[in-house]
């Protein structure tokens, strides 16, 4: 994958393994001119490495299993990068994979984008609303009253309150609903 920042290029390049129903995602951080002696020689001088693991789901095909790991890995970065350029596809990644993965992350950043997920935020009150549609960030208001927002990854359904210090799924969120109004 290839991301740009601010001052330059640089590249990553993922692989996984699997150990005990888990699937295990290293990736290694590369410079421009590091990349492309890793590609000739194979010897690994990466600027940094990051390790990651899911769970390997049985009753997934492998395809599944490493397109939501790689799903993953995409959006948490993305929120600082937006999505990377792929430049080289491996045996299990396809191009056509991959495009799946990108148009899945537009679809779900769009104001006429639904889910149980929003519909619950909306029920609540919290009004979500598209905050940054390239990386895929909504925000809505926090439950607890306070004047700050939570962050949405509409794409996982998932959320986060900083300032809270609260983060999780829909179930996550209703217990903690459930709990401001149980101390009003």
């Amino acid at each position: 994958m290839e991301y740009q920042s601010a001052i330059a290029f640089f590249y990553i390049d993922i692989r996984y393994q699997i150990k005990n129903n888990t699937l295990i995602i290293t990736e290694d951080l590369f410079s421009e001119k590091d990349y492309y002696h890793y590609l000739e020689t194979g010897a690994i001088n990466s600027i940094a490495q990051m390790n990651d693991a899911y769970l390997y789901d049985q009753n997934k095909s492998h395809t599944e299993n490493l397109s939501h790991a790689i799903e993953k890995i995409v959006n948490n970065r993305r929120l600082i990068y937006g999505i990377p350029l792929v430049s080289k596809f491996g045996k299990n990644l396809t191009e056509n994979e991959w495009e799946l993965i990108v148009k899945k992350f537009s679809v779900k950043t769009t104001t006429t984008f639904n889910s149980s997920f929003l519909d619950f935020l909306r029920e609540k009150g919290l009004h979500p609303k598209p905050f940054d549609e390239e990386k895929g960030q909504w925000v809505a208001n926090c439950p607890s009253g306070a004047k700050h927002p939570i962050m949405i990854s509409a794409y996982f359904d998932e959320f986060g309150c900083g300032w809270c210090k609260k983060k999780g799924g829909k179930q996550e969120l209703k217990d903690w609903i459930q709990e401001i109004n149980l101390e009003k």
